[in-house]
């Protein structure tokens, strides 16, 4: 009995150091398995997070663009503005001094006697300038002058 005993005591020792070494083994494993899911959601959790930073900046890049581009329109507008009252103020200075001598640009006093379409700041410049215009000189006038004498030769009471 007593044989039988310490038979039983042995056999369930060695049945107690199975279940320790069962229990080492799955708790081992269940480890493992923690690590490699706590891993799993480590690394979704950084590709979360990289999608969100993504996401905010192509945001941020997007209102940087159209903020870039709503300056971009009103320098153009501004711009546009500032030439547009350049443009007026020349215009009314243009309206201002008509007459510029036809040889040196300079303002003119006097206009061409046979013409009257050219103006010159000086005898000197009308005199440089005759080469120049002598062959349109009076055109305007002799067309007129012309229409004058044929209305003239085809009205009777002449």
């Amino acid at each position: 009995m007593v044989k039988n005993a310490v038979r039983q005591i042995l056999e369930l020792q060695k049945q107690v150091e199975v279940v320790k070494n069962q229990c080492a083994i799955t708790k081992e494993a269940a480890l493992q398995e923690l690590r490699i899911q706590m891993e799993s959601e480590k690394k979704e959790a950084l590709s979360a997070c990289r999608l969100e930073a993504q996401v905010a900046l192509s945001r941020a890049l997007l209102e940087a663009k159209s903020e870039k581009e709503a300056a971009v329109q009103q320098a153009i507008e501004q711009s546009r503005q500032e030439m547009e009252e350049k443009i007026n103020s020349l215009v009314a200075d243009k309206v201002e001094i008509t007459k510029r001598c036809a040889n040196c640009d300079r303002e003119a006093f006097s206009e061409c006697t046979g013409c009257h379409h050219v103006f010159y700041c000086s005898a000197f410049c009308q005199r440089r300038d005759w080469i120049n215009h002598k062959d349109h000189c009076g055109e305007n006038i002799l067309d007129a002058d012309c229409a004058e004498l044929i209305d003239s030769c085809d009205d009777p009471t002449s």
